[in-house]
Order: structure tokens, then C-alpha cells, then sequence
């Protein structure tokens, strides 16, 4: 190879090397394009709606004093500490998932009377709000019903007792989650549930 060739190889190498530099600096030159970030949520919404904690539930041993607490969580974004209402009905089901109501002598079981829940001290211009309550078994239900449903409960069966209906006054949107608790969303009912047995002797 002559020195002219070696000279226009050095050259078209030099050249190459220059365009890709040039495109990676212009690549990293480059303006990015603006963030996504998620819309401000500012509209009050219910968070969730639930039975805290709760042992099975033995009909043969409820007492007058049998209660299961509730819960509830609104977003507040403007803290605005308004007072509102949130009450919570409950449901005897046949199961958590896509579960129907239980049926007592062809008719499906009444819901509970409906239990106020109270705005948790200290949370009047938080956020997310707390709500409680406490729903006295043998007060939310007739002592008629109760024995309806353990009339309906043979030995070994099981229901449960779920969160059927929610009241929020003023109104708030609901969340995905909680529309599945209250069977409000597409597919089947996701509630919150407590299981229902009955060891009466026969």
C-alpha cells in the first residue's frame, strides 16, 4: 500500500470516528421530554371501608355485647375538617368472593340497621380522615333474624357477615378497592368479611 492510500485510509477512519462522537453527543444533547407525573387528586375520596380483625362468629355465643368494629378511611386533600357523615351496613353472605346473600326461607337476609361511624379524635385536619364504629350484634339484628339464620346455618355449614352498603354524607368518590368491597365494580364482590358458624346442638 502507497503512502496516498494509507493517508485516505487515516483520513476515512478520522472521519468515522468524528460521526459517531458526533452522535452520541448529540443523543446525549438531546432535551428530554417532560415528566408523566399523576394528576393531583383533589377530590374527597373513600379510601377503604373494612371490619378490623375479628374471630369467627359462633351464633351459639353471641352475648348482647357480641360487636364487630369497623373502619373507614376518607382522602381529605383540602383538610378541611368539615363534618361528615359515614355510616356501614352489614350483610349475611354465602362467601367473600362473588358471594350472594343468604337465603332464609326463600328470601335473602336483611341487612343490619345501619351503624354510624365517628370521626377519630386528632384527625380533623388530617388528610386521610379516620372513621370508627362498633356494631353490636344483637342490636343491628333482630333477635328474630338471628335465629332465622341459625335455623338456616346446618351443622358445618358457614356464612359470612360482610360490609354490604356504605353511606358517606357529604358525598365522596369511592376508590377502586372499596367499589370491589361493595360490589360496585366489574366482576365479583371482593368483600370484607367475618366468618359465621353455628355449634348449637342439634
Amino acid at each position: 500500500m502507497n503512502t496516498t492510500s494509507i493517508r485516505r485510509s487515516a483520513l476515512a477512519t478520522a472521519a468515522a470516528g468524528a460521526l459517531v462522537l458526533g452522535s452520541a453527543a448529540g443523543v446525549s444533547a438531546a432535551p428530554k421530554g417532560p415528566k408523566h407525573r399523576p394528576a393531583p387528586q383533589n377530590n374527597d375520596r373513600v379510601v377503604s371501608v373494612s371490619i378490623q380483625g375479628h374471630a369467627p362468629i359462633d351464633l351459639a355465643k353471641v352475648t348482647a355485647t357480641s360487636a364487630l368494629s369497623l373502619r373507614a378511611k376518607v382522602w381529605d386533600p383540602n383538610r378541611d375538617g368539615q363534618a361528615r357523615t359515614v355510616a356501614v351496613t352489614l350483610g349475611v353472605f354465602t362467601k367473600r368472593v362473588g358471594g350472594t346473600k343468604v337465603q332464609l326461607g326463600g328470601v335473602a337476609a336483611p341487612d343490619s340497621a345501619s351503624v354510624p361511624l365517628a370521626l377519630r379524635a386528632g384527625h380533623e385536619q388530617r388528610k386521610v380522615k379516620g372513621y370508627v364504629g362498633s356494631a353490636v350484634l344483637a342490636s343491628v339484628w333482630t333477635p328474630e333474624q338471628v335465629g332465622a339464620l341459625k335455623t338456616a346455618l346446618k351443622p358445618g355449614d358457614k356464612a359470612f357477615v360482610c360490609i354490604s352498603t356504605l353511606t358517606v354524607d357529604p358525598a365522596a368518590k369511592y376508590a377502586h378497592i372499596v367499589n370491589k368491597r361493595l360490589g360496585l365494580a366489574k366482576g365479583k364482590a371482593v368483600r370484607d368479611c367475618v366468618r359465621v358458624t353455628d355449634s348449637t346442638p342439634e
